[in-house]
């Protein structure tokens, strides 16, 4: 799509790509225009019709050992993933790369799964009160719960034993009922890409980097067009404060982000990042809203007559880039310490 079409209100909609393999296409084209080396991982999930699994492609641009990087990438599954994908490119396309300040590094991992979900998630134990990693519950493990030839003889204290028992392994593998009860099918299918790929990005990305800032595009049903920013649930106070100078914002009016359709805020990045000897590592959601009367009406009137995530108006396309570019700016120069990165 020539953008010479669009009028100006118009201006960055034709960044974003409507078909996952176009999009990569597009994006390897600019890295190639640009002289960018860009990396491709292939993901383990297969195409729904058998054909080539989806790669996952990731470049990075500025200081070679920069300490501060920020990390673009999406792990929303689907279509949503366009969104991300079509920031990226803008990277590249729009001159955000002319002006990285010194000592950061911008790292643009672009990935899109049509059939499901992005990056593997993250079940690690949960830490109790004492700080301390909580061991799986074992079948095993409790003495009070008999054995199968004594289950006539099980009274309620050892049944409400089990409950809590149950409940505890629950914990530990991150179930949650609530959330899986809301999970489509396509939710549930394996990720394109594992913890280990994952693990090599970091690795080879984001090595030396002592603070790491995850942007993580999506989209939500919030205002049709709108950004919102929601910092990781479990970040801490600390945390919530950086994010807040390093984005231009104000923290009272920052919202936690929770679990999306089953992708984790940051694609992992941040916790493998921290692993890897970074000192500060956050992930941030950032959403736009396609939430319109008008949107709904037209995508019932579509042939396939459901909404998706990923509304094709470009006037929404356009809103979406340019909240999305200036806030890449303000984090550039937040993260450097230099206020906002101007083009």
């Amino acid at each position: 799509m020539d953008k010479r079409n669009h009028p100006p209100a118009f201006e960055g909609a034709d960044i974003f790509s409507d078909d996952g393999e176009i999009a990569r296409d597009r994006f390897l084209a600019a890295c190639g225009r640009l002289g960018v080396r860009a990396r491709a991982y292939a993901g383990d999930a297969a195409a729904a019709d058998g054909d080539t699994p989806p790669y996952a492609d990731v470049a990075r641009l500025g200081a070679p050992g920069a300490r501060r990087a920020v990390v673009l990438c999406s792990g929303s599954k689907g279509s949503a993933g366009l969104v991300g994908a079509g920031v990226v490119l803008g990277c590249l396309e729009r001159g955000i790369i002319r002006a990285i300040p010194r000592d950061v590094a911008l790292v643009l991992v672009h990935g899109v799964n049509m059939q499901g979900p992005t990056w593997a998630r993250f079940r690690e134990p949960m830490p109790d009160a004492s700080g301390e990693s909580r061991k799986e519950p074992t079948l095993g493990s409790n003495p009070g719960v008999r054995s199968g030839s004594d289950r006539a003889q099980w009274d309620d204290p050892t049944l409400n034993e089990a409950d809590r028992r149950f409940a505890r392994y629950q914990e530990a593998q991150a179930f949650d009922r609530d959330r899986l009860s809301r999970m489509t099918l396509s939710s549930m299918a394996p990720p394109a890409w594992t913890r280990e790929t994952a693990q090599q990005v970091v690795d080879r990305y984001l090595e030396g980097a002592e603070r790491v800032l995850v942007l993580d595009f999506r989209t939500g049903p919030g205002k049709y067009g709108a950004m919102e920013i929601f910092p990781d649930a479990a970040a801490s106070g600390a945390d919530w404060a950086r994010v807040a100078t390093w984005l231009g914002r104000d923290p009272t009016k920052l919202k936690r982000a929770q679990s999306i359709g089953g992708a984790q805020t940051g694609c992992g990045f941040d916790r493998l990042a921290l692993g890897a000897g970074a000192a500060v590592a956050i992930p941030v959601a950032v959403e736009f809203g396609t939430y319109s009367a008008q949107y709904l009406l037209d995508s019932i009137a579509e042939p396939e007559g459901k909404v998706t995530g990923y509304p094709k108006d470009m006037e929404w396309r356009a809103a979406v880039w340019k909240e999305a570019r200036a806030l890449i700016e303000q984090a550039l120069g937040g993260i450097a310490g230099s206020g906002i990165a101007k083009i």
